[in-house]
């Protein structure tokens, strides 16, 4: 019905990505690689950009507010922790910052910063970014 009354293609898709969004179609991808730098005992920061996207990965570009980020890690010295606990999403996009402390990652162990919460009323599966620390 929208192309009976004149409405513009750009507008359509927007809509229809509203429409998506709100009817629970709506997923956090994370656009940074995981990554498996040498073990070390120097402090580091991994920027970590992500989106949310309908299921089929169209870009929620009307989506504002916050999810949520958590660290973890299997460092035996270590301490993984996030640059904000609950990082912006604006125009669907955000970025958190996950930071490691300067002690010695190792060889196999790991941080993480998992990402999820919730958008609105609905749960978002939780989707995580990995470390890997490798000889």
């Amino acid at each position: 019905m929208s192309e009976k009354i004149g409405f513009s293609p750009e507008l359509r898709e927007s809509l229809s990505a509203i429409g998506a969004g709100l009817s629970g179609d709506i997923v956090i991808n994370i656009l940074t690689a995981d990554d498996a730098p040498v073990p070390a005992s120097t402090a580091w920061t991994k920027i970590i950009s992500f989106e949310l996207q309908t299921a089929g990965g169209k870009l929620h570009d009307w989506a504002n507010g916050t999810i949520t980020a958590t660290p973890s890690d299997t460092s035996t010295a270590g301490t993984a922790t996030v640059s904000d606990g609950t990082p912006s999403v604006v125009a669907g996009v955000g970025t958190v910052t996950l930071i490691g402390d300067a002690q010695n990652w190792l060889d196999t162990e790991t941080a993480l910063c998992t990402l999820g919460g919730t958008f609105g009323a609905k749960t978002l599966a939780n989707v995580a970014f990995t470390r890997t620390y490798t000889a």
